[in-house]
Order: C-alpha cells, then sequence, then structure tokens
C-alpha cells in the first residue's frame, strides 16, 4: 500500500494526462483539463453512457453533483470540462465521473 501511495504521489507531481489509477470500479484515469486561466481541473474516473459528475469547487457552497451533462455526447474528460467551463458558474477544480 505504501507503494502505490508513493507511485501515486508521483503521478500527481508530474500532472500527467490519463494515466490509469487502480480503484474500486476497475480502471480508472485521471485527466488534467487547463483552462484558459491557466488554473485546471483534475478529472477523475470513467466516463459511461448513464455517467453523472461530482464537482469540487474553490468555493465549497458550490460542490455537488451534476446529472444534466449528457455523457453519450460529452463522452471524454475534456468534452466534459470544457462544458462545465462554459455553462457552470462556480470555479471547478476537480471532477469524480459518478
Amino acid at each position: 500500500m505504501d507503494k502505490l501511495k508513493s507511485k501515486l504521489k508521483t503521478m500527481d507531481k508530474f500532472s500527467a494526462s490519463n494515466i490509469p489509477l487502480p480503484s474500486y470500479h476497475g480502471s480508472f484515469s485521471k485527466y488534467v483539463y487547463t483552462k484558459k486561466s491557466g488554473k485546471t481541473i483534475d478529472f477523475y474516473g470513467t466516463i459511461r453512457e448513464d455517467s453523472n459528475f461530482e464537482i469540487i469547487c474553490e468555493n465549497e457552497y458550490d460542490d455537488g453533483i451534476v446529472a444534466d451533462i449528457d455523457a453519450t455526447i460529452h463522452n471524454t474528460a475534456k468534452k466534459v470540462c470544457d462544458y462545465l467551463v462554459e455553462n457552470y458558474d462556480g470555479d471547478v477544480v476537480e471532477v469524480v465521473s459518478c
């Protein structure tokens, strides 16, 4: 377990995109989306046809579950992040597919 934690810290340090991470769901990935402002959104998970998205924002009062994103159209982490940046008021910093 310590070896895995060390490996995950190393991966986060380099902010590589689409790194497979272990999870109880099987395959799990991380994607780092860079906004025009230079800030980033960390996206975790695998998008499925029926996915919803848990969002974490800079202001915790904006956190929540987004269920209005059509995962058949927004079927990549980049497309989901593009949608959130264009349509969501909160300053999103992390997204987890669920």
